[in-house]
């Protein structure tokens, strides 16, 4: 397929009427390459949106739209000679890049054009992407100061933003996604690697998650398999079937477990609504944090835990234990027994020094 390129530019003095009777200018660049399976596209952004769309052509459509706005014109002129959009396509490789020239940087730091997301102040900049691609493509994506929105793909997903916000229907896999300052709204994804701080989260349905976080909240409807790093996150999660890793002053919040859980919480708390009746172990390592569990009344499971310096309170009824002294100077006891009437292989085990543990 021949490549289509279009290249349209225009100056309008004035086109909106701003502070300081601001003066505007646009540019657009548009071309369409081939892209068949195996095609991977990479975008590279600041100041702007990238709205990425599925279609059913063996084709990339690349729309970028560049807008600037200035007090007076010789700043406008500076302003959007130095912003190009270089769209190149090499091996299966297409490439969408915004380039800034060095004196319009320092222009764009000097007056801190960040699009409306930030300040508005006299000069700025906003350059957004428009591409329609097939699902099958794979996607590299780097913005910042602006939003990414991704209707559905079913190749794999790469992304870094930070100061926007990302929303997708429906993903494949994300290899990788550094995601800081912006919330986050994923439909349902199989799997995905997320390295985030100071973000809102939330995932509807998935497979697979890795998480890496720091100051962040996920809200996670229905989830597979999570593994986690956190420092100073809330989770709130709909119903998951397994639960790993370790946090630091990290809270969850869970409405039903369905399989397993192995935490090591370093503060914080974990409250689990319900424990599914057929689950299979429960895993939990904590200092200075609260654990809260209620278990579905048709759970059956042996239990184990050792605790020092804690407030224990387990399920009541059908239950049989053994206390055992460890050490009396530092409270340190360990509590072994049965819950529940059938034979089970289901386990839980809390090793936990100071904090209070709440079973039912």
């Amino acid at each position: 397929m021949r490549a289509i390129t279009t290249f349209f530019a225009s100056l309008l003095f004035p086109l909106i009427p701003l502070a300081a009777q601001n003066e505007s200018a646009d540019r657009t660049f548009e071309k369409t390459l081939p892209a068949g399976r195996g095609t991977k596209l990479e975008i590279v952004n600041r100041y702007g949106d990238i709205k990425i769309t599925r279609w059913d052509k063996e084709s990339a459509h690349i729309l970028a739209e560049v807008e600037a706005w200035a007090p007076d014109s010789k700043r406008l002129d500076k302003l959007i000679a130095g912003i190009d959009v270089s769209i190149t396509e090499t091996g299966s490789v297409i490439r969408a890049e915004t380039v800034f020239e060095r004196e319009t940087t320092v222009l764009l730091e000097t007056f801190k054009g960040f699009t409306d997301k930030l300040i508005d102040y006299e000069s700025k900049v906003k350059i957004s992407y428009h591409i329609n691609i097939p699902e099958y493509v794979d996607i590299d994506i780097k913005n910042q100061f602006g939003d990414i929105t991704i209707d559905y793909n079913s190749g794999t997903l790469s992304a870094d933003l930070s100061n926007g916000d990302f929303r997708a229907n429906s993903l494949n896999r994300i290899s990788g996604f550094n995601f800081d300052f912006g919330d986050a709204e994923i439909g349902s994804v199989k799997s995905a690697r997320i390295i985030t701080s100071f973000s809102k989260i939330r995932v509807t349905r998935s497979e697979e998650l890795d998480l890496k976080s720091t100051s962040s909240r996920f809200d996670l409807g229905k989830a597979g398999r999570v593994e986690i790093e956190s420092r100073r996150d809330k989770f709130f999660i709909d119903d998951i079937d397994v639960l790993k890793g370790v946090s630091w002053f990290s809270e969850y919040s869970i409405e039903n477990l369905s399989k397993e859980a192995d935490l090591d919480l370093k503060s914080g708390s974990i409250d689990i609504d319900k424990v599914a009746g057929e689950f299979e172990s429960i895993v939990l390592k904590s200092a200075f944090a609260d654990i809260k569990a209620d278990f579905d009344p048709s759970a059956s499971y042996k239990f184990e835990i050792r605790h020092v310096n804690s407030f224990v309170v387990l399920p009541p009824g059908n239950i049989k234990t053994d206390k055992e002294t460890l050490n009396e100077t530092k409270k340190e006891y360990l509590i072994t027994g049965e819950a529940g009437t059938g034979s089970s292989e289901s386990r839980l085990m809390i090793d936990a020094s100071r904090g209070n543990i709440r079973l039912n």
